[in-house]
């Protein structure tokens, strides 16, 4: 006949308990309550012939109030005053999941932040509520957000959460292991107040506008942050407009840097301000962009924001006319036109402003008609 091999219980101290002496040495709680949880623990005991005690254990309520010294009682160790409140059905929740990891995703990280993981809406207020700020959102479509109520969530099938409270979303990181969350049009007024980062996450948005909205504030996407900036832009909506760019010009954007000097120049939707205006113009400039370039030149040229520097401005003037900015060529003309900062010089006038003019510059075209 086989013999009926006997499982250890594994401790907190990774210690493998075989006998009841070594369970009563290693003792930890939590791990014994995990084992009375799933039903390993009454197993144990009786694979030990600890028959009477198997049959108290199974006989416990998992709600009594008195669990954690009934358990301690029965297999003879000392109750632990500090663990009274212990949840079972957290601590059976807990194990659930390292199952679930160690079937498909046994991978350190996650196994070490267990309290973090998620598989469902419920973990996720559950792991929120006790203040982790990093989630791992694992193999699910998620629905997202939760319910809003004074800038905090509920559950989104209305019950209540313990002691009526909401839990605050601030500062979350969410990180995605085969997760998509569904972003539903409540994301909007969220979107404003919580500062919330997501990683290795799949989205599907309920429409175009909530999609590029959410990418803006949230993501922070550049190419939606400028889609929306230029749109409010256009329809001279600049308090708005000026966020956008904002986003998208801290992010390093020299387009959005442009933008946001525009606006201290021409003092929309912002306080006029030359000097602003100048700092914003040459963190563009200094990436490449030809408008920027120019517009700095101009800075340079007039003394406004900065100290008048004529040669400064030919130099900021050359860079941007050499990437085919056509205000840069034909005021490049006007100055070897007229030898402001630089030798006069008449061919050389001519080839910048036929530059300009081939590109639709009236200007040019009009000075090119007065010279040949």
């Amino acid at each position: 006949m086989a013999r009926k091999i006997k499982f250890p219980l594994k401790m907190k101290d990774g210690y493998d308990a075989r006998s009841i002496e070594e369970l009563r040495e290693h003792f930890d709680l939590e791990s014994v309550l995990g084992y009375f949880a799933d039903g390993r623990l009454q197993t144990w005991l009786r694979d030990r012939y600890f028959d009477d005690e198997a049959q108290q254990v199974s006989e416990l309520d998992p709600n009594d109030s008195e669990l954690v010294t009934k358990i301690c009682s029965i297999l003879g160790v000392e109750a632990q005053e500090q663990a009274v409140n212990v949840d079972v059905h957290e601590i059976n929740r807990y194990n659930e999941k390292r199952k679930q990891l160690l079937e498909k995703y046994p991978e350190p990280e996650l196994l070490n932040n267990i309290d973090a993981v998620a598989f469902n809406e419920d973990d996720i207020i559950q792991i929120i509520e006790k203040g982790i700020k990093e989630i791992y959102l694992i193999d699910n479509e998620f629905e997202f957000p939760f319910e809003i109520s004074d800038g905090k969530i509920v559950k989104k099938d209305g019950s209540p959460l313990p002691a009526d409270i909401g839990i605050s979303l601030y500062d979350c990181k969410f990180i995605g292991k085969g997760a998509t969350l569904h972003i539903d049009s409540s994301a909007g007024p969220m979107c404003e107040i919580f500062r919330l980062e997501f990683e290795n996450i799949n989205f599907i948005f309920a429409d175009e506008d909530l999609e590029l909205f959410f990418k803006a504030r949230i993501l922070k996407d550049i190419d939606s942050s400028l889609e929306i900036a230029k749109s409010l832009y256009a329809g001279k909506e600049y308090k708005d407009a000026y966020d956008y760019f904002l986003l998208a010009a801290e992010l390093g954007n020299p387009v959005a840097q442009s933008f946001l000097g525009d606006m201290y120049y021409y003092g929309q939707g912002v306080q006029e301000d030359y000097a602003e205006a100048a700092k914003l113009y040459r963190k563009a400039a200094e990436l490449g962009n030809a408008y920027a370039q120019y517009s700095l030149g101009w800075m340079f040229d007039t003394g406004k924001g900065v100290t008048e520097d004529c040669a400064e401005a030919i130099e900021w003037y050359r860079k941007s006319a050499a990437q085919g900015y056509s205000c840069a060529q034909y005021i490049l003309g006007q100055m070897y036109y007229y030898g402001r900062g630089v030798k006069e010089d008449y061919a050389e006038a001519v080839k910048w402003f036929r530059k300009a003019a081939e590109q639709g510059d009236v200007d040019a075209q009009n000075r090119l008609d007065e010279l040949l």
